[in-house]
């Protein structure tokens, strides 16, 4: 790039001059706002593409600029999405001098303020008041500060206790400290989402992590419940620490070196600037840096604006062209659907739009563009060569398509009105059941298309598969498909595209009797008689096997029975059958006895009576 900085002054370049100004004083007072916010990070990658933007340019990146253009264009837009509330703070607060200021921090006042705090906290600790207090650092806490109540004052331990006291007007909520500082009471923090709090910990420690994830700044917590201490910093909790522990936390993190003071340089002060630190030298405070770095901003954009608009040097005026692709975009066919078909179309087609960056902008934003076919109904049947055409760019900006022209064939529509046939996979059923004659609605469907397919239709198709273990009634929604003599399907259009078909599922079912018998003994002296109400069963089961059935044998075990009783029997399912009704019969064990005592008795009854005759 080459620059003419004899163009600075000429009378005609004062317009540029005062371009210079404005931009200069507007960057200057942006950076005031972004500084020490994290705002700071967009900086950061603005920094990034810029310097790749510029790399891509000088060494001849067509790719890399072509992707960094895509960047830039949709980058503003996306800047001001994610920052929109930063950026409304910011423009509420234009123009007040000492938003940004920072006081300073020197070794002594931290000291007394980490022992104003130690004698509070532990106060409130031993008594169980809760408390969360959070001690601004790099990161600025202005959004935070501006939903609480502003206090401004000094620390002292009797404040901070005061303030937390129970039903008080700002004990619920944060304090935010800032400098040296009570800055606000009763501020709302961001409650963290993470899944690995513990359970136990409250709305307090949620608050003081969720802080803690989105700035630098160290959260003081106080348990109401335990008492207990905890001290939230860059997405970790210190819990339950003792007054030591809590003064050397407090120490370490808050009290600035007297070194770093002195040993501060440009270089080093421009990367606190950009990692949104505190600025500790005196020239700093001054804002020069500031003013420095703004200027220098200003006049790398005004050498790059110059640089992609030469208007600004010349009175011709030629305006820098940029391109943009656009990948699938559907293709617009302009055509009576009711007389024709048209196929070869390819599904989307890739745009390349060229033109002025805002313009490009524009287009891709609104979607005005439009890829179309000349109109077909004047070409009429047959195969035909187009090409495809782009409608909606504005002034400026010019279209191609590609592929730009493609060749496709016309033919007239066609429509005939055939039933559905159903085709049942029943593989899922029970062997017990079977399906009946699917029921179909509608029961006919529209088919429509080019002449040519609509003569190859031999039938139309609804494939339903039945669900695993169905016993009932299946009913679902199924596509409808035009098939051809090999089964094939055919690229048709059928309406409706789904039908509604409802599957019967009935069962394989059989009456046979039972057959009783006993197994086991209680003895020889035994016999037994069954008898039972059940006199048949329902058995379900494949067809083949129920054919072969013709009694269901019921054995009743009786090797225990010794006088009559009734027991509940299961049925043993024979193999293949799925299932029986009933599964359990009463079956009534009828006892009869033999017993030797009953012989001898009979024979001394007998003995006892020839005694008495012969004595006669």
């Amino acid at each position: 790039m080459q620059f003419n900085w004899s163009s600075l002054g000429a009378w005609s370049s004062i317009r540029n001059i005062v371009d210079i100004v404005i931009v200069w004083y507007l960057l200057y007072n942006l950076l005031l706002i972004m500084k020490g916010t994290r705002a700071v990070h967009l900086m950061k990658g603005l920094a990034v593409i810029a310097g790749v933007k510029f790399i891509s340019y000088m060494f001849g990146l067509i790719t890399l600029d072509w992707i960094m253009n895509l960047v830039i264009q949709w980058g503003v837009v996306g800047a001001i999405v994610v920052f929109q509330p930063e950026i409304r703070r910011g423009l509420e607060h234009i123009g007040r001098s000492n938003f940004f200021s920072r006081r300073s921090s020197g070794t002594n006042q931290a000291q007394r303020m980490i022992e104003e705090l130690n004698i509070s906290v532990q106060y409130m600790a031993k008594r169980r008041i809760g408390a969360l207090i959070c001690i601004e650092q790099s990161n600025s806490l202005e959004e935070y500060i501006n939903t609480g109540i502003a206090l401004q004052s000094r620390i002292s331990n009797q404040l901070m206790t005061q303030i937390f006291i129970p039903n008080t007007p700002l004990h619920d909520g944060a304090v935010i400290i800032r400098g040296h500082e009570v800055e606000a009471a009763a501020c709302y923090l961001p409650l963290s989402e993470s899944k690995f709090i513990p359970k136990e910990l409250g709305t307090r420690h949620r608050a003081a992590i969720g802080l803690s994830e989105v700035t630098d700044a160290l959260i003081i917590v106080i348990s109401e419940e335990t008492g207990k201490v905890s001290v939230a910093l860059r997405e970790k909790l210190l819990r339950e620490l003792t007054p030591d522990e809590f003064v050397e936390v407090l120490s370490e993190h808050l009290i600035i070196k007297e070194t770093s003071q002195k040993d501060s340089t440009i270089l080093t002060m421009i990367i606190d600037f950009f990692r949104g630190g505190r600025i500790n030298s005196k020239w700093m405070t001054k804002k020069s840096f500031l003013i420095v770095i703004s200027f220098v901003l200003t006049m790398a954009l005004f050498v790059y604006a110059s640089e992609s608009s030469p208007s600004r040097q010349s009175s011709s005026v030629s305006v820098q062209t940029t391109s943009n692709t656009i990948g699938n975009v559907p293709i617009y066919v302009d055509m009576d659907s009711q007389l024709y078909t048209v196929t070869g179309l390819p599904e989307a087609v890739t745009l390349r739009i060229e033109g002025s960056s805002s313009s490009l902008l524009t287009v891709v934003g609104n979607g005005s563009y439009r890829v179309k076919t000349p109109n077909l109904n004047e070409l009429g049947p047959g195969k035909h060569m187009i090409t495809l055409q782009v409608t909606g760019l504005p002034s400026g900006v010019k279209g191609t398509v590609s592929p730009e022209t493609v060749e496709i064939m016309i033919e007239n529509k066609a429509n005939i009105e055939l039933p559905v046939s159903v085709n049942v996979n029943r593989a899922n059923l029970p062997g017990a059941y079977k399906n009946g004659q699917a029921l179909v609605s509608p029961a006919r469907v529209m088919i429509s298309g080019p002449e040519s397919l609509m003569n190859q239709v031999e039938k139309v198709v609804a494939n339903v598969t039945v669900p695993e273990n169905t016993k009932a009634d299946y009913t679902s929604s199924v596509a409808v498909q035009a098939l051809d003599a090999t089964g094939k399907p055919l690229a048709l259009k059928v309406e409706p595209e789904q039908v509604q078909v409802r599957v019967p599922i009935t069962t394989n079912s059989k009456k046979v009797p039972i057959i009783l018998t006993t197994t086991g003994s209680a003895g020889t002296q035994y016999s037994y008689q069954l008898k039972s109400d059940a006199k048949e069963v329902t058995i379900l089961g494949a067809q083949e096997v129920l054919d072969r059935l013709t009694a269901i044998p019921v054995v009743v075990d009786v090797s225990q029975v010794t006088k009559t009783t009734t027991q509940v029997v299961k049925i043993t399912l024979p193999t293949g059958v799925d299932s029986i009704n009933p599964e359990n019969i009463s079956v009534e064990v009828v006892v009869t006895s033999t017993t030797p005592e009953t012989t001898e008795t009979t024979q001394t009854t007998q003995t006892t009576q020839t005694t008495q005759t012969t004595r006669q």
